[in-house]
């Protein structure tokens, strides 16, 4: 993984240190047998210092963007085009779920016209 140190700060004042670079991430599959995928080429970092309210919860960075080194980006392809994603606020309660979902999904297709 070849990195590079960012800082960043924010609206609020906070701020944030950290390495970001591009590596590749494994995820595991949930479904009737317990299998991973190896996404290659994503964009991921690390926080390592910060300051502020936005900060307290975090732990890196997942590139979600457009680009085509983005972990969203990489995802749908991966997976036939198919990837979305809702997370839930930082400052949220513990037990609120954020979720990744990669592939079809019967939830969320559409009925037959």
């Amino acid at each position: 993984m070849s990195c590079i140190d960012i800082s960043t700060g924010y609206k609020d004042g906070s701020a944030a240190r950290g390495t970001v670079g591009i590596d590749s991430a494994t995820i595991a599959l949930s479904g009737r047998a317990a299998k991973k995928a190896k996404l290659r080429g994503v964009v991921l970092g690390c926080t390592t210092a910060y300051n502020g309210q936005s900060f307290l919860a975090s732990d890196g960075v997942l590139s979600l963007g457009y680009s085509n080194i983005s972990f969203a980006s990489r995802a749908a392809s991966r997976f036939g085009g198919r990837f979305s994603y809702c997370l839930v606020d930082h400052l949220a309660p513990r037990n609120a779920t954020s979720y990744l979902t990669f592939g079809p999904n019967p939830a969320f297709s559409s009925p037959p016209p």
